[in-house]
């Protein structure tokens, strides 16, 4: 369950996004669509599965149902991309030097048909200075019928020479969205829900993603703040997995958030407190600091209950 909710490219099923959906088809149909696409927004919000439903809606129209934004799970296009064997669809995440220069050689190729091809770079905000520069020249010149779709998360800063050659699409959730979109992915797969998601701004993604690894390493919900924390750093320290400094960061956000709530008349020693933790986290992934010290840190601020 957990590799369907988390493999966007496995999500048949599109959630919200219907107004960004809807805009790409109509500018395919017009001959409009821009050959070169930056699609950006924080993680989580589902642009990779946007642009995934997009491209099968264009390459197997008969095989979509536009209504409800979902992939007949029978369509060959769909079970082409998922099996990587489909050579109208090539999808590059956190790229090396020697895949975009593998990609250069593709497209060269032709395919079996006449249809459009499509390259998704997925996160290409982590790529690096060397496979970005690699990128620009068929950036610059995209083949006839071939569309890019360059993913960015935002969580590096992207070169001005790629983002320039980009038409971008900025993509947005506002709050009640993305909790009616938590609701409809929790409800269709059967998830446990663990963490609050009424007291945050998390992305869908993140927040199962969070979900299931609160739920996999015994985070429970009647766990108080700073054991969360706890077992989250020392998890960290056990398998060096970044997921658990993320997730102890989300429990900081949603901590504090509710703390300001509750007094409006104090935000900005809130701030600096939150400011503060979070300084003491990155610290512990820097330095490779004690846990017990990190938490020691931590807990000296006036608003966290002993």
């Amino acid at each position: 369950m957990a590799e369907l909710i988390l493999d966007p490219l496995k999500s048949n099923k599109l959630y919200g996004l219907t107004n960004y959906f809807r805009k790409f088809i109509t500018l395919y149909k017009k001959n409009k669509l821009p050959k070169v696409n930056l699609i950006s927004g924080v993680k989580g919000l589902g642009k990779f599965t946007l642009i995934n439903h997009l491209i099968n809606y264009i390459l197997d129209e008969k095989y979509y149902d536009i209504e409800n934004q979902e992939i007949n799970v029978n369509s060959f296009t769909y079970k082409g991309i998922i099996a990587k064997t489909f050579s109208n669809v090539i999808i590059l995440n956190k790229a090396k030097i020697e895949d975009i220069r593998n990609l250069n050689s593709n497209l060269l190729k032709s395919t079996l048909d006449e249809r459009p091809r499509f390259i998704i770079l997925d996160n290409v905000d982590t790529y690096n200075l060397n496979s970005l520069n690699a990128s620009l020249k068929f950036l610059e010149e995209p083949g006839d019928k071939i569309f890019f779709f360059l993913i960015n998360n935002k969580e590096n800063k992207l070169l001005e020479t790629i983002s320039s050659r980009c038409l971008e699409t900025r993509i947005f959730l506002k709050k009640k969205e993305k909790l009616d979109i938590i609701k409809s992915l929790s409800s269709m797969h059967n998830v446990n829900i663990i963490l609050d998601f009424i007291n945050s701004d998390i992305s869908p993604g993140n927040f199962i993603k969070f979900n299931l690894l609160a739920g996999d390493n015994n985070i429970a919900k009647n766990d108080d703040h700073l054991t969360r924390i706890i077992k989250c750093l020392n998890l960290y320290k056990k398998t060096k997995e970044l997921a658990f400094i993320n997730l102890s960061n989300f429990f900081i956000d949603q901590y504090y958030y509710i703390l300001s709530t509750k007094n409006k008349y104090n935000i900005f020693q809130l701030n600096t407190d939150k400011r503060n933790a979070l300084i003491s986290i990155n610290h512990l992934t820097n330095y490779n600091l004690n846990v017990n010290s990190v938490i020691n840190s931590i807990s000296k601020n006036n608003y966290y209950e002993q």
